[in-house]
């Protein structure tokens, strides 16, 4: 039997469920561990411990993607995680998955797959999920068409242990996004998301301190010292709007809502989902 550890960020608690699918299909033939990075510190992550990595013969990782790349927390595994020097033939094999609202997935997967090859290890498959926005209901996620997609993916890369594409093929696989995306790409945190993304407003009247705004936060853009306030770090995720008791953060979601609707016409990617 494989051993398997799956490594993701899930702020909103789509790409968890994703992760747990991936788990329950691949109890069939790998013992699997599984780590959340959201509400761990960046200190936190810088002292990952590798070690429970070392050996494993499939390493997941799953991030959401907001602002058309992945979140920060990601990054800093990425960055920690070692150079591999084991050959060609005893490369760690790794998988990618993500989930996205539906507007753009960006260049997420093929980044990281990017990074993780650079340091030697052997991707095998990568997946993309279109799951709810945090303003929408997600009882219903996943779908049906969703669960069967995530069972044929676990029965793929079973077979891509023993059988691992070559590099160039995934990476032109990977490489799918239109030519506006990627040209929107490096701009995203720029005026043109703040166009896009309505301003989280801090009223400190009503903040009580109670700190869940800086534990929900997925990025570490939020400090109370100052009362609180919100960093250039921030992503627009609007977790600390949903969790603020005191409705000491907000913003106008209904207006956000309907900006979304619009780019999910402008950007919307075919196929929503998809295995490469």
């Amino acid at each position: 039997m494989l051993n398997t550890n799956l490594i993701y960020l899930s702020p909103s608690g789509g790409t968890k469920k994703v992760a747990e699918l991936i788990e329950k299909n691949l109890n069939s033939y790998s013992k699997v561990s599984h780590t959340n990075l959201f509400g761990k510190s960046f200190q936190e992550i810088e002292d990952f411990n590798f070690e429970q990595i070392k050996d494993v013969d499939m390493i997941g990782v799953g991030t959401p993607v907001y602002e058309f790349h992945m979140l920060k927390p990601i990054k800093l595994f990425l960055k920690g995680i070692p150079e591999v020097n084991n050959g060609k033939e005893k490369r760690p094999k790794v998988f990618l998955f993500a989930t996205y609202g539906n507007v753009s997935s960006g260049k997420t997967l093929l980044n990281i797959a990017k990074i993780l090859n650079n340091k030697n290890y052997q991707l095998i498959g990568a997946l993309k999920l279109v799951a709810p926005h945090f303003y929408e209901e997600s009882d219903y996620f996943p779908e049906q068409k969703i669960v069967d997609l995530v069972s044929q993916f676990v029965q793929l890369l079973e077979n891509r242990v023993k059988n691992p594409p070559e590099w160039e093929e995934m990476k032109k696989n990977l490489n799918y996004q239109k030519r506006l995306i990627k040209l929107l790409n490096p701009l995203v945190k720029s005026p043109f998301s703040n166009a896009v993304f309505t301003k989280i407003k801090i009223n400190h009247e009503l903040c009580n301190e109670c700190a869940l705004c800086v534990k929900n936060c997925p990025t570490g853009a939020i400090d109370l010292n100052t009362g609180p306030s919100i960093n250039k770090d921030c992503i627009k995720c609007y977790n600390c709007v949903k969790v603020c008791p005191t409705g000491a953060i907000s913003s106008k979601l209904d207006k956000l809502k309907k900006r979304i609707s619009k780019l999910q016409d402008l950007f919307h990617e075919t196929p929503e989902n998809e295995i490469y």
